[in-house]
């Protein structure tokens, strides 16, 4: 009777462990810098799944560079976009307000370069850093961001360098 009691336990333990290690998916709120938060293996946001930081990153740079501006996303980036905000976001609800229309690619007047912005459905918008919201769902070293050919104007916590010296004011 042991043999059999013991049989069973061990194969509870055995389901137990494989039900732990499976690959975390959701990402829980943390106020830990990227560089001391647990590693991500792998995230999902809305259709898409990303295995690695660097996919993350790129995928978005590549949609900020190649995409038409002021047109609409389609249906497959608008809702890989959107789960970006909601999930990394520092502030989604501020993004988000009473819903997005759509999201776009539009030249930030404020700086002269290409910026994700929402749509709201009562027609106001804003833009967003796609970066700030990869960096806290999947940290990557500033290392790893020069060698895959961005560049590091920010911190890894997502937030701007300063006194670096080089600026104009």
């Amino acid at each position: 009777m042991t043999d059999v009691a013991e049989d069973d336990s061990a194969a509870i333990v055995e389901e137990a462990i494989k039900e732990t290690s499976e690959p975390i998916k959701e990402v829980e709120e943390s106020s830990e810098p990227p560089a001391k938060r647990a590693k991500v293996d792998s995230i999902k946001l809305g259709p898409k799944s990303f295995e690695s930081s660097e996919d993350l990153h790129l995928y978005f740079a590549n949609i900020l560079k190649k995409a038409t501006l002021n047109q609409k996303f389609n249906e497959y980036e608008f809702r890989t976009t959107l789960e970006l905000i909601k999930q990394g976001h520092h502030d989604p609800d501020s993004k988000i307000g009473a819903g997005v229309k759509h999201i776009k690619v539009q030249e930030n007047p404020m700086f002269g370069n290409r910026s994700f912005y929402v749509v709201r459905n009562d027609g106001t918008s804003d833009d967003f850093s796609y970066r700030k919201c990869c960096l806290k769902l999947m940290p990557l070293s500033e290392k790893k961001l020069n060698a895959i050919g961005m560049k590091t104007h920010m911190n890894v916590s997502g937030n701007p360098k300063t006194g670096g010296g080089g600026g104009r004011g």
